[in-house]
């Protein structure tokens, strides 16, 4: 994980990328077509992406960002989030910080929830994996 993760801090950095961060929408379209890769180390990569760089600069946080994103991150669940280190991996860093992080903590964990009665059985265990770090917290949530 280091090695994805420095690659992906050096690509950012460089010259050529570096002010793809600078608007959600950038960054946001990076992060999805890493995650629509078929290499799962660029799949990680693009999860890096939202959850070391995108989250903590706080441009997910407002309500209409979050929902546009989950509705983008639903779409990874026909072809590309479909084996169980990608989604666990996107759902414990991405979706369980995201319900951590945001003001309509509740009204997100709702909508995460609706997730549950998808076909697909990647996007049910992700409606329930991404609550797994938050269930440590008990009452304290």
């Amino acid at each position: 994980m280091a090695v994805i993760r420095k690659a992906v801090n050096k690509v950012l950095k460089s010259e050529t990328h570096k002010d793809v961060l600078e608007s959600l929408e950038s960054s946001l379209e990076l992060a999805m077509t890493l995650l629509k890769r078929e290499m799962s180390e660029d799949r990680l990569a693009g999860i890096l992406v939202i959850a070391e760089h995108i989250l903590p600069s706080g441009k997910l946080d407002a309500q209409a960002n979050w929902k546009t994103a989950l509705a983008h991150f639903g779409t990874l669940y026909d072809d590309h989030l479909i084996d169980w280190n990608t989604n666990d991996w996107f759902s414990t860093k991405v979706l369980s910080n995201l319900v951590q992080r945001i003001p309509e903590k509740r009204e997100f964990a709702h909508c995460l929830l609706e997730w549950k009665a998808s076909d697909s059985v990647w996007m049910r265990r992700a409606s329930h994996v991404g609550f797994v770090m938050i269930a440590k917290q008990g009452d304290r949530w």
